[in-house]
């Protein structure tokens, strides 16, 4: 599988918003941005809802800063959460009427459809020579020699943990299996849930299957070779075992009763509340640590780890790890040219990168070394430990690397099984269904 350079060098629910209002993301006034008294309203479409915190206070901080210096400029901003954005990306690419610009997540069974309606615009990738993407960050976008979109996010899985609550029952964060299985205990026998997930989007629920399963082989390649149907899920030694073990931490009651359900904004609510001592989730969530919303105890406490390894054969520093979403434009936008210009302008190295660090949002896929200070949050510091000590990546996730149909059987399976609502076996043979489906479609 594909690795990705070691970030930073190891540190060397529809809203519409009309005109545009904030904080000012920088002073950049480059003449290339030429001013026009032309009046336009571009058509945006989002997948960050929240526009006070996170990546879509980040997404806003930009736009508004480009309304400022090009006044004739307004957005029309429509968020959706992520499994509402798919479903509407769905409508948008079948009555032709995509939005001007919008999210574009770069993984094989979410951004073929737009390909394969000719939905999106090509871009010139000379444009980006001097925007410090990492390595490989633009490789998701590009198609037949041809670039469709640009990375916002170098994408990863941990395990935040709220150190105060260690600290409290004088517990180490875990390092295996068994260390995990004891801080729970430890944890429920204090009213304390040990760990929040998140199961009613099902994909972080598909990510932590995944991880679980490389936590237990070893092995990044061995289930991409069962979605390739070199191999099958069913009868493997390690994908049982590995369901197995997940199985009985859920049991334990590892995570929040009813965790299946559980939509992200509250999952997130248990660990930021101090009910959950653990939160499993991407490194999108950095900005837990500078939320001035979240109690202060919490941003100084808030850290992240690795989820650690199931048996002996598993590495607590492989990770699963991607380049994902990103944005795109409209190929058949009246506005294209406008729309190019401010993607351009959005992911300029010191507007997308340099306020992701320094505000503590997000981390980029563009290299933000040169933005590294001492003030950087102990999450911050925590994130970029982790991904620069990876020993492994995945690449694109399984249940994205094949169809979309596959995407979507794959999250429901994922989910059972995590639950413990169905057998290994049975879970192993419906993916073993699933992936022969998606192999027959891809070959017609």
């Amino acid at each position: 599988m594909k690795k990705i350079l070691a970030y930073l060098l190891v540190i060397s629910i529809v809203f519409a918003m009309t005109g545009c209002a904030g904080e000012t993301a920088s002073n950049d006034n480059d003449s290339q941005y030429a001013k026009t008294d032309e009046k336009i309203t571009i058509r945006f479409f989002s997948n960050l809802p929240d526009r006070s915190t996170g990546q879509g206070k980040l997404e806003q901080m930009i736009m508004d800063n480009y309304c400022k210096e090009n006044p004739n400029v307004t957005f029309e901003v429509e968020t959706l959460d992520d499994v509402s954005f798919s479903q509407k990306l769905k409508a948008y690419i079948a009555s032709n009427n995509l939005p001007d610009m919008l999210y574009v997540n770069s993984l094989p069974a979410e951004i073929t459809p737009l390909l394969n309606s000719n939905a999106l615009a090509d871009l010139s990738e000379e444009d980006y020579e001097n925007y410090d993407f990492i390595q490989g960050a633009l490789d998701g976008y590009k198609f037949d020699g041809k670039l469709y979109g640009l990375p916002r996010n170098t994408d990863f899985m941990v395990l935040y943990y709220n150190q105060a609550l260690f600290d409290q029952y004088d517990l180490d964060f875990p390092t295996n299996l068994e260390e995990l299985k004891h801080c729970s205990e430890v944890f429920l026998k204090n009213g304390i849930i040990p760990c929040s997930l998140s199961g009613q989007e099902q994909w972080p629920l598909a990510l932590y299957f995944q991880e679980v399963i490389l936590k237990t082989s070893g092995n990044q390649q061995e289930i991409y070779d069962a979605v390739d149907r070199k191999i099958q899920f069913s009868g493997n030694d390690n994908f049982i075992k590995a369901i197995e073990l997940m199985q009985e931490l859920t049991k334990s009651n590892f995570a929040q009763e009813g965790f299946a359900a559980s939509e992200y904004g509250a999952a997130m609510n248990l660990f930021t509340q101090g009910k959950a001592a653990m939160y499993y989730m991407g490194e999108w969530d950095m900005g837990m640590a500078t939320d001035e919303t979240l109690p202060e105890e919490f941003r100084e406490n808030v850290r992240a780890g690795y989820l650690p390894a199931f048996t002996e054969n598993g590495k607590n520093t492989d990770l699963v790890a991607w380049y994902g979403g990103g944005y795109g434009v409209s190929a058949n936008s009246k506005l294209k040219d406008e729309c190019i210009k401010f993607l351009n302008y959005l992911m300029k190295p010191e507007n997308w990168a340099k306020l992701s660090w320094e505000n503590g949002l997000n981390f980029p896929a563009q290299d933000a070394t040169k933005y590294v200070s001492d003030n950087d949050s102990q999450l911050q510091k925590d994130l970029v430990e982790i991904l620069a000590n990876a020993s492994s990546t995945s690449g694109v996730d399984f249940y994205d690397s094949s169809t979309s149909e596959f995407m979507t059987a794959c999250m429901s399976i994922c989910q059972n099984a995590v639950s413990g609502n169905a057998s290994a076996e049975e879970c192993l043979a419906e993916l073993d269904k699933a992936a022969d489906t998606a192999k027959s479609d891809m070959e017609k």
